[in-house]
């Protein structure tokens, strides 16, 4: 059991670290928030990095996690951008695009493009719906980058519901319910910026960001048996 060590701790301590960064976006600290939201990704990233839960070859060797690394690295940038107190909303923006894209090439590794389509049809469906209830409240500088950003949001979740019906195993239903859970959390913090802000916005939005956010990084430990 020795080698649960490393990355139980590396759980452990995103939780902690995720719920006081929950906690203190509720509570109006912002000091705790730039210590503690970049160090819950961070943990994220050390945690893939450790390997997962079984001892074997090196995570880097596998081109689905070197992809979800690289998702947690420009996630993490986003995460530092989007919590600062000038708005650099079009640099958290891209960094989150550049995730998705990255999230998206670990789930077609394995698995054809939109097979099967419904799961796309579904999260397009709930897209077309959302959109253009924000549109008014979207400014024209960025309506462009917010598109190519939900499309991009929406096929990476679509993807990995159409692989997770096509593996049927633990590791894809986990980046699964991740990607869904992301593209909630996207779109509460969507309503709240552009639609109508409403209370405790931040908190929800967290406390949906760091589960997809944990999900998707244990789907690419290997240990994980056939569902």
């Amino acid at each position: 059991m020795a080698f649960l060590t490393g990355p139980v701790l590396c759980s452990l301590g995103f939780a902690a670290s995720a719920a006081v960064a929950v906690a203190a976006h509720a509570l109006g600290r912002r000091s705790l928030v730039y210590v503690f939201k970049p160090l819950s990704t961070a943990l994220l990233l050390l945690l893939v990095a450790s390997g997962g839960f079984a001892s074997g070859p090196s995570p880097f060797s596998s081109p689905y996690a070197v992809a979800i690394l690289s998702g947690l690295f420009f996630s993490l940038l986003g995460d530092i951008f989007l919590m600062l107190p000038s708005d650099h909303f079009r640099s958290g923006l891209t960094s989150f695009l550049l995730a998705h894209a990255c999230y998206l090439f670990a789930f077609v590794k394995d698995s054809p493009l939109a097979v099967p389509l419904l799961p796309w049809i579904l999260y397009f469906a709930a897209g077309c719906c959302l959109l253009p209830a924000l549109w008014t409240g979207i400014p024209r500088r960025v309506r462009l980058p917010v598109v190519i950003y939900v499309a991009l949001l929406l096929v990476m979740a679509g993807q990995a519901a159409s692989r997770a019906q096509h593996l049927h195993t633990v590791p894809s239903f986990f980046s699964s319910v991740g990607a869904s859970l992301f593209v909630l959390s996207d779109s509460l913090l969507a309503w709240n910026r552009f639609r109508k802000p409403f209370p405790a916005a931040q908190a929800l939005i967290h406390a949906t960001y760091f589960p997809a956010q944990w999900l998707i990084a244990i789907s690419a430990f290997r240990a994980w048996p056939a569902a």
